[in-house]
């Protein structure tokens, strides 16, 4: 049997481990040194790489929480986007509904002032 022990604070290449771990995260960083650690460095670092992972998975974990406390779910998405469309699209209405009735309005107020300018022309030529 093999005599390994997982490296703590205070082993002399722990903080050297740590950096080289949180600095390289692909396949070919590690790749040359397969051959050349021992069984006791290979299983340090796949330790500490587990360690990266877990902390980053706990973190998306935690963010996706608060990401569904402050906007819900799909659905709770999909329906309130439904909803601000069809409220943009109502409000888009309303407001073509009051252009329609002013010009209105405003025509109306035109054929009064038309029909009194042509009441005035057809009593001044008489």
């Amino acid at each position: 049997m093999i005599d390994m022990c997982r490296w703590q604070r205070d082993h002399r290449r722990y903080d050297d481990l740590l950096k080289y771990c949180r600095k390289h995260n692909n396949y070919e960083d590690y790749q040359p040194f397969f051959y050349r650690w021992t069984d006791e460095e290979m299983s340090n670092v796949a330790l500490s790489l587990c360690h990266y992972v877990d902390k980053m998975m706990m973190s998306y974990e935690h963010w996706l929480e608060q990401d569904f406390k402050e906007n819900g779910g799909i659905r709770e998405r999909m329906s309130a986007a439904r909803l601000g469309y069809r409220n943009i699209q109502k409000a888009m209405l309303d407001a073509k509904e009051r252009e329609i009735t002013s010009l209105k309005n405003e025509i109306a107020s035109l054929q009064r002032e038309i029909s009194s300018l042509k009441a005035q022309l057809s009593a001044g030529t008489s």
